[in-house]
């Protein structure tokens, strides 16, 4: 999801429009097809021998039965599917699918995957028709060359659940005309908001929508919490607090970088909410002391600890390579050897807007990164990295 990001927000910075589609796959796991992914594993991966006896005997033998209101069905054997829950049913997938890139890369040059979720995205220039015109036609042809493989190895998009969206500035979106994009037989109009891995995208890429349904989510869940919450001790409480309520404003902040204090403090407020609920105190009791006693990170600060993680994570190649592509270390003389510690990193050439590409990872990365004291960059313990002060 931050690639993604990264790339739109650099894109817009350009003045460039992104088309972003979303293919949505129809019952991705349980339709593998176990010869077809044995034989991608030895000719694409090189896997043989006993490793590839393992996989097969993983996938075999597998049987199904159905309970339902005390009645058991027949079992029936499995001969197509990934266990799904697994650790491996992902990985195997990933593996079954990897033609997909090679395609892509034909005619695309950006797609994005997480399991069965696919995004293709590509740019180009509002003020010119013929690039625009370009653009449609490089996604269509391999959205089409994606349905023929796909159909090879018995896979299927869902052409109904496919979106469309066009992201860009208001003046960019007003110069460009695009009406639809064709998925088989049907043609995508785009839309105003795409629900994406679990958020949401607008066609400005502001992230208010994500916000506001992050926010009145998290409200629904505090509100029903309070309710028992007098029947909870208060390790419990602050469990469920974590599974429903901080675990919103969490997931996906490191999106959230760089946008006015306004739109992230109604996320403060639903933590601010939590924490005064855990804790038994009154609606305008000070909020600063209470978050210390609770050791939580105000929002803005838990986000700027996101991508730092994220930074570190790159820096000492514990991230997916796509990460580790976008920050690039600082060489202070033509003396110092390459090293991670302690490393200053690289700020990007050329002008970056104010909420553009300032907010991109390839931006906040070094900015956050180099402002570090040199004993926090000089760490390289994950572990200790996160709990140091």
């Amino acid at each position: 999801m931050v690639k993604v990001a990264n790339d739109i927000l650099l894109n817009m910075n350009s003045q460039r429009v992104t088309l972003l589609v979303l293919l949505d796959l129809s019952a991705a796991f349980d339709i593998v097809d176990h010869a077809i992914l044995l034989k991608r594993l030895t000719t694409d991966f090189g896997i043989g021998g006993k490793a590839l006896e393992w996989f097969s005997s993983y996938l075999s033998g597998r049987s199904q039965r159905v309970l339902f209101e005390g009645a058991t069905s027949d079992s029936f054997d499995l001969h197509f599917g990934v266990p799904q829950g697994s650790c491996l049913g992902p990985l195997l997938f990933v593996v079954y699918a990897s033609k997909l890139f090679e395609i892509v890369q034909v005619h695309l040059p950006n797609a994005h995957c997480f399991a069965e979720d696919t995004q293709l995205y590509l740019s180009f220039n509002p003020n010119s028709p013929t690039d625009q015109v370009k653009a449609l036609e490089a996604t269509e042809r391999c959205i089409s060359d994606l349905r023929k493989w796909m159909y090879q190895d018995k896979l299927k998009i869902d052409d109904d659940k496919t979106e469309f969206l066009v992201i860009g500035l208001r003046q960019q979106l007003l110069q460009s005309n695009h009406s639809s994009v064709r998925v088989g037989m049907i043609n995508i109009k785009p839309v105003k908001v795409v629900h994406n891995l679990g958020a949401w995208f607008d066609s400005h890429f502001s992230m208010l929508i994500y916000i506001s349904k992050s926010c009145s989510a998290a409200f629904f869940w505090l509100r029903n919490i309070k309710r028992i919450s007098n029947f909870l001790p208060r390790d419990k409480l602050e469990m469920v607090l974590h599974a429903f309520v901080t675990s919103r404003i969490d997931y996906c902040n490191g999106l959230l970088y760089g946008l006015p204090d306004c739109e992230i403090a109604k996320l403060q407020r639903v933590q601010n909410a939590a924490a005064r609920l855990l804790m038994s105190c009154k609606k305008y009791d000070h909020i600063t002391p209470i978050l210390i006693n609770l050791h939580w990170l105000p929002v803005r600060y838990t986000i700027n600890f996101k991508i730092l993680l994220l930074t570190f994570k790159a820096l000492y190649s514990m991230a997916p390579s796509y990460i580790i592509d976008l920050i690039h270390i600082k060489t202070i003389t033509r003396y110092s050897l390459s090293s991670t510690e302690g490393a200053l990193l690289k700020h990007p050439s050329g002008r970056m807007k104010k909420s553009l590409g300032d907010r991109s990872f390839w931006v906040a990365a070094p900015t956050l990164w180099n402002a570090l004291p040199v004993s926090l960059r000089m760490i390289k313990c994950i572990s200790t990295f996160k709990s140091n002060p």
